[in-house]
């Protein structure tokens, strides 16, 4: 993949989170070390917005040449903690994200995901995550994709850095 194309994607993502004006606590900058592995670029950013939610960004980029070179995708994600510990333990939410790949096409889903993260006093995170989605429209290659033609699951496994 073109190294502007990332440098371009992260400076925006990077934009984009400092001009939100949520800055209500602590923030969690993480990647997806799974995905690294498969040349994926994930970089997510959380923020609590009180004592049991957050509410976050995910950009990621597809490197590898088993993926379609310029693909990138956006995504939002609202976290519930029922411990009132935002941040910190289990949570569960919904995820929306929009995904362009390269020339031919582009497609959003909306799904949930659940997981369980650790974040000890130096700010170092890690966090297990589940999520599934599924497709709510889309075209590729000129082809209309309808609503719920595929469904994704998907397992990760986020290391970050926690701080205020």
């Amino acid at each position: 993949m073109n190294n502007n194309i990332v440098a371009t994607a992260l400076i925006v993502f990077i934009t984009i989170i400092s001009a939100l004006p949520l800055h209500c606590g602590e923030k969690l900058l993480s990647t997806d070390i799974f995905a690294l592995y498969k040349k994926v670029i994930n970089i997510s950013c959380e923020e609590a917005l009180n004592k049991k939610v957050g509410f976050g960004l995910e950009i990621a980029t597809l490197s590898s040449s088993e993926c379609t070179p310029g693909t990138a995708g956006v995504g939002v994600f609202y976290h519930f903690y029922p411990s009132k510990n935002a941040l910190k333990g289990f949570f569960i939410g919904p995820n929306f994200s929009f995904v362009a790949i390269s020339a031919t096409g582009v497609f959003s889903s909306i799904g949930g995901n659940l997981g369980y993260r650790w974040i000890w006093r130096n700010g170092f995170s890690f966090g297990i995550h589940a999520s599934a989605s599924f497709i709510l429209s889309g075209i590729i290659h000129g082809i209309i994709i309808p609503p719920g033609a595929a469904i994704t699951i998907g397992l990760s496994a986020k290391v970050g850095f926690a701080g205020e």
